[in-house]
């Protein structure tokens, strides 16, 4: 905590890590990557006027321009999506790109909650609410968990890389993938205490999703790692499931009350249909992503009730109220 201050972490704790507890969302990130330059492509001369009084407001700095006009075009589509879990989602990634662009400008003041909340508000004061359309998704990322984030996101950017067809050599695949491995490897020690174990059960769902085409691997590239270790305690995988359907069940919640809040204005949306349906438009290898998620959690429930079994009610309790108020 000796990083930042006490009104800085407590923001974070309640805040940021709430939304994004499981670093579920950023293997999505290499995908809305694409999205955002679709979406953004053209805005350089249609925010000018909100973007010079942003930058004047905030920064100072005109290469800050293209950035700040790239992000208003994104508030707009966000403003418009109807499907609650995608717009979650949409937010993190832009949170997190926000983070990234800011950080590309050098400028240790930018580094603190304080600008962040003004920057924020200066767009906010430009009809460009982010607090408004993505809730709590939005703020500063300390920079330990926006290199989680990072290094997550370029596990996966490489892992499609070598998924997607293209015209890249085999030598290239071999190489993605190898990237990806090594990223993963490096966190071995992260995930040794119990501090980091959200961003740890990410990796092992990346690890799943290794070990479900080692075959493909193995054929392209004879040298790549046939097995990676798992990073998750056995008799941690209950409370993982336990989590899971939580979120799952605040997450038909949301769509629901948002059906209900359609319908009120005269329009009909099935949200959730609409949301999974987007899979058949994706490539094979990204649209398998919803459906591989799927069958983990059926395999990952079976572990977990079997560790259950052998887990004591106080232990668990523990471990509940020690996640509380840690």
């Amino acid at each position: 905590m000796d990083d930042f201050k006490l009104d800085e972490y407590v923001y974070f704790k309640f805040s940021i890590i709430d939304n994004f507890k499981n670093y579920n969302s950023v293997k999505s990130f290499p995908k809305y990557e694409g999205k955002f330059k679709n979406i953004t492509s053209g805005s350089a001369n249609l925010y000018r006027r909100q973007c010079n009084l942003i930058i004047s407001a905030c920064i100072g700095d005109l290469n800050f321009y293209n950035t700040c006009s790239s992000i208003a075009a994104f508030i707009e589509h966000l403003q418009n999506e109807v499907d609650t879990i995608e717009k979650s989602k949409k937010c993190n990634f832009l949170n997190y790109k926000i983070n990234g662009e800011v950080r590309k400008l050098k400028n240790g003041s930018y580094n603190n909650v304080g600008f962040y909340n003004k920057f924020i508000n200066e767009y906010k004061n430009n009809s460009y609410d982010l607090k408004f359309t993505c809730k709590k998704n939005i703020g500063y990322l300390i920079e330990d968990i926006f290199k989680k984030i990072e290094d997550l996101y370029n596990i996966y950017t490489r892992y499609y890389s070598f998924l997607l067809p293209s015209s890249s050599s085999a030598v290239s695949k071999c190489n993605d993938i190898t990237h990806s491995v090594d990223l993963y490897n490096q966190h071995k020690g992260t995930c040794e205490n119990d501090i980091n174990k959200d961003f740890c059960a990410a990796l092992d769902k990346f690890r799943n999703d290794y070990m479900s085409i080692i075959g493909q691997v193995t054929t392209k590239c004879p040298k790549a790692e046939v097995s990676l270790q798992s990073y998750i305690k056995a008799t941690d995988y209950a409370v993982y499931v336990l989590q899971e359907e939580e979120d799952d069940e605040n997450k038909e919640q949301e769509e629901s009350e948002e059906r209900v809040s359609l319908g009120d204005r005269g329009i009909s949306v099935e949200i959730g249909e609409k949301g999974r349906s987007r899979n058949a438009m994706l490539p094979d290898s990204v649209a398998l992503e919803g459906s591989h998620e799927m069958g983990n959690s059926k395999s990952t429930m079976t572990i977990a009730f079997s560790s259950m079994l052998v887990l004591s009610s106080a232990s668990f309790l523990m471990y509940k109220v020690k996640k509380e108020f840690i």
